[in-house]
């Protein structure tokens, strides 16, 4: 009886000594299953409280005070450089431009 437990004993160390390397660091890889949790038969909502605030402003202005007849971007639109956004209503300028050159003729 005694010889078998030696016997066992002895086997299980050659084992566990063959089972790693001298000098590896000997790390356990463990799997991780990731999920989401989401409210059941509900959408999720996050509330934040705060302001939303762009982070670049321009002002604009025209050359000429007048009504804007047509705009060509909206709020929040992309431009570019130069791109026309809106057309002022030039009839008050048509109506000043003919007086002027009535008078000059």
């Amino acid at each position: 009886m005694r010889k078998t437990c030696t016997t066992s004993a002895l086997l299980a160390g050659l084992l566990l000594c063959a089972c790693t390397q001298k000098g590896a660091k000997t790390e356990a890889l463990r799997s991780v299953k990731a999920d989401t949790v989401r409210a059941y038969g509900a959408t999720p909502v996050s509330a934040f409280p705060g302001k939303v605030k762009a982070s670049a402003e321009v002002n604009l202005s025209f050359k000429v005070a007048g009504k804007i007849a047509q705009m060509h971007a909206g709020e929040g639109d992309f431009v570019r450089r130069g791109q026309a956004l809106a057309n002022i209503d030039n009839r008050d300028y048509k109506v000043q431009l003919a007086a002027t050159e009535a008078e000059y003729h």
